[in-house]
Order: structure tokens, then C-alpha cells, then sequence
């Protein structure tokens, strides 16, 4: 019995906080909003953190004008 309301109780509290995480706005993607709707490409990049700077590099070799915003 112990077992099966720690493992209940595990997953409703893993299910709840989720719901809650699902609820809160992402701050950086509403600064990039406005952005998007005037037409503007919003790239969002999961980079190796080794290879993070070289990618960085490349991507401003061909577009200067990009706006880097981390996390």
C-alpha cells in the first residue's frame, strides 16, 4: 500500500506542477513577439556548448544584423 500512494502521490504531484509550468509565459519569447509579427524570423538553436561560439560565429558571417538572446 505504501508503495502505491507514494508512486500516486508522485504522480499527481508531477502532473500538477507541469500544469502549473504550462501556465507561466515565457518572458523571452514575448519580447521576440513582436518581432514575428512584423515579419522577422525567430531561430531557436539547442547548441552543443562546445561548439556554441563556432556556431554563433557562422551565423553572424552571414547575417550581422542578428540578435542574440540567451537564457
Amino acid at each position: 500500500m505504501l508503495i502505491v500512494t507514494t508512486l500516486t502521490g508522485g504522480f499527481f504531484g508531477g502532473f500538477v506542477s507541469a500544469l502549473i509550468a504550462a501556465d507561466r509565459p515565457n518572458h523571452i519569447l514575448e519580447d521576440c513577439q513582436n518581432a514575428i509579427f512584423k515579419g522577422q524570423t525567430l531561430l531557436v538553436l539547442n547548441l552543443p556548448i562546445r561548439h556554441f561560439d563556432d556556431y554563433i560565429a557562422l551565423i553572424k558571417a552571414y547575417q550581422p544584423e542578428v540578435k542574440l538572446v540567451t537564457r
